[in-house]
């Protein structure tokens, strides 16, 4: 995950500089980066400094405009050479346009000067993933933990001290952190304490609870709270994603799946009680959360199989109305109301015959399982499908199906719904 925050630039200048600084920046914390980005512009046109212009520069960024928002780091630097965080913007703004080698130089410029700035190493790990340069990506990730806005993302609220991987008495906590996705795609690095013969307990969020449980080693999760977990028998504590790097994980020995369990049988009885025998059937999932809205496409983008003995199964959680007259016209199985959490989805996927995702968390779930997988990406993909391959460490079983500019999701999907029935 990316961090972006504003500087907060000083108020000087007298009165009235700064209640136009406090406005800016109470546009941008609320997201109105428009207004924002016209606030900043204003006072860089009257008083510029190179912080403003780094201001500047992310309200433009998160505008869309990436020319003015490289302009504007520009500025900054011409200001002031020393400016990390303009460093960090430029970084940015070439990770938005894929060019992931040259944000890496970027980001190697800010942590030149500034070594201490957690939000430079924790972008600078996005890069570093992307091209493929695992196990430096993950050591890098560990500055999550101090960048701006972590205090949010990865609460301090565990009484204990951050285990550094080295060999420790007492239980590990192991606690959640980020999306489901996430969370699904290192789980499998549980069993590797497991391995290594490491006592440890899972805090899991309670829609993937009965999924985890069954997957582990009975008592190793517990449900996650909305308070303070329970550590009473914990002597250290770490994040889920933090678990490669603190084992010093050989990124060409990924651990692979299956890793977690789903029961086809189960799954058989939930898609309306009968086997599939003869019919071939494909899950299908075209939205995720409004975490990154570019990934999801729309149901209108795929198309009824042309094959006789196909059959699409709905894999998505929400439904509208409109979609459920499409899945319908489509001869498809509308399965929200036995989507209750991870677990009857996984059993879902156990029974059927291949996947059709965007990137979610359906996606990771079905890569975990070890079925037949067929990932559609938009243009600018999350750093973890690296760059350009049509395979993925992470999961053997998975295709990728990227989506190029100016394309219409139909394209890709239509490709991928050609390449699972052929591989059927």
């Amino acid at each position: 995950m990316s961090f972006l925050k504003r500087l907060f630039a000083s108020g000087r200048g007298g009165d009235a500089r700064a209640a136009r600084t406090a406005e800016a920046h109470a546009h941008f914390d609320a997201g109105r980066f428009e207004d924002a980005s016209r606030a900043y512009a204003s006072i860089a046109a009257r008083d510029p400094s190179p912080e403003v212009h780094v201001n500047l520069g992310y309200s433009r960024f998160l505008c869309g405009d990436e020319r003015g928002a490289e302009d504007a780091f520009r500025r900054a630097l011409a200001m002031d050479a020393g400016m990390a965080q303009a460093c960090v913007g430029l970084g940015d703004v070439a990770a938005r346009r894929g060019d992931h080698r040259l944000a890496l130089e970027h980001y190697d410029s800010a942590v030149a000067r500034a070594p201490a700035l957690a939000v430079a190493h924790n972008n600078r790990s996005q890069s570093l993933m992307a091209l493929g340069r695992l196990e430096e990506a993950w050591r890098e990730s560990e500055w999550r933990f101090e960048s701006p806005g972590a205090e949010a993302l990865y609460p301090y609220r565990y009484p204990l001290p951050r285990w550094d991987g080295t060999p420790q008495r007492g239980r590990l906590l192991v606690h959640w952190e980020q999306g489901f996705g996430d969370m699904l795609q290192h789980l499998r690095f549980l069993n590797v304490l497991e391995e290594r013969g490491i006592d440890f307990v899972f805090e899991c969020p309670p829609p993937l609870l009965r999924l985890v449980t069954r997957s582990l080693r009975p008592g190793r999760a517990v449900e996650a709270r909305a308070g303070a977990a329970d550590t009473s028998g914990c002597a250290h504590v770490c994040g889920l994603l933090s678990l490669p790097a603190l084992l010093c994980i050989d990124a060409r020995a990924i651990p692979l799946p299956p890793y977690l369990i789903g029961d086809a049988s189960q799954g058989n009885r939930l898609l309306e009680g009968r086997d599939a025998g003869k019919l071939r059937r494909v899950g299908l999932s075209w939205r995720g959360s409004n975490f990154d809205s570019s990934r999801n496409a729309v149901l209108n983008d795929f198309s009824a199989p042309q094959q006789s003995g196909v059959q699409i199964v709905s894999l998505q959680k929400d439904v509208t109305d409109d979609e459920k007259k499409g899945l319908g016209a489509m001869g498809a199985l509308e399965m929200s109301s036995q989507l209750i959490d991870f677990a009857a989805t996984a059993d879902i996927i156990a029974a059927l015959d291949a996947v059709i995702s965007v990137d979610t968390a359906v996606a990771h779930l079905a890569g975990a399982l070890g079925r037949p997988l067929h990932i559609l990406l938009n243009e600018r993909p999350a750093a973890r499908w690296m760059l350009e391959r049509v395979d993925t460490p992470w999961y053997p079983s998975a295709r990728l199906h990227r989506k190029t500019a100016n394309e219409p999701w139909k394209t890709p999907a239509e490709r991928a719904l050609s390449h699972a029935l052929a591989t059927l």
